[in-house]
């Protein structure tokens, strides 16, 4: 048995990931086992392996908040996406740092609510599905730009990917878990249905 003092993922508009977040398990290392992922204050992510022993350290330049893991670059190296405070609630910046020597591959001022990893058009890289605020965006995983215009849609959603089916093709993806509204959006960011919760019940 071991303990260590951190934090998991968590934000703001997840209450059930408050007040220390939620640790994650993934592969971040070229190796066959996992690594459990935790921010360690004042501004470290760092990896452990299932004795406790510190493997890895990423700085940043605040303690990060939200992490994923991906394949931004096409090689073997895991890749991280992390999302870190700049300023007061919802002023964040979001990273894309590679897994091979731990520089950053593209920067973005957003990404202070959920997202969630997916090779959403198709070309063997991962992308990034996010809320910021309002804003549901489509992040190209080689760039950092927007794959699809930016959708404004009133309510603190989760993006939820459904399962990609026979084809391994990215399905669309449904906005849930956030206050007014519950709806899905087709692979091309076109909304398929939407259904408005009422004050007292749906």
């Amino acid at each position: 048995r071991w303990s260590r003092s951190g934090s998991g993922i968590w934000s703001l508009y997840t209450p059930l990931s408050q007040p220390q977040g939620i640790p994650h398990i993934a592969d971040v290392l070229p190796d066959d086992g996992l690594e459990i992922l935790i921010a360690e204050k004042p501004n470290r992510l760092i990896a452990l392996n299932s004795d406790g022993e510190l493997l890895k350290t990423w700085e940043f330049p605040a303690l990060p908040q939200q992490w994923r893991t991906a394949n931004f670059d096409g090689d073997r190296f895991p890749d991280l996406f992390v999302t870190y405070p700049t300023g007061a609630i919802i002023d964040v910046d979001s990273v894309a740092i590679r897994g091979a020597n731990g520089s950053a591959l593209w920067k973005m001022h957003c990404g202070n609510g959920p997202s969630a990893i997916a090779d959403v058009n198709g070309d063997g890289i991962d992308d990034v599905v996010m809320r910021d605020l309002f804003e549901r965006r489509i992040i190209d995983g080689r760039s950092g730009r927007d794959l699809q215009p930016i959708e404004m849609t009133a309510g603190y959603h989760t993006p939820i990917l459904p399962p990609t089916g026979r084809g391994g093709h990215y399905p669309g993806v449904i906005w849930g878990g956030g206050t007014y509204t519950i709806g899905f959006n087709d692979a091309k960011g076109q909304s398929i249905w939407k259904h408005w919760f009422a004050p007292h019940g749906t």
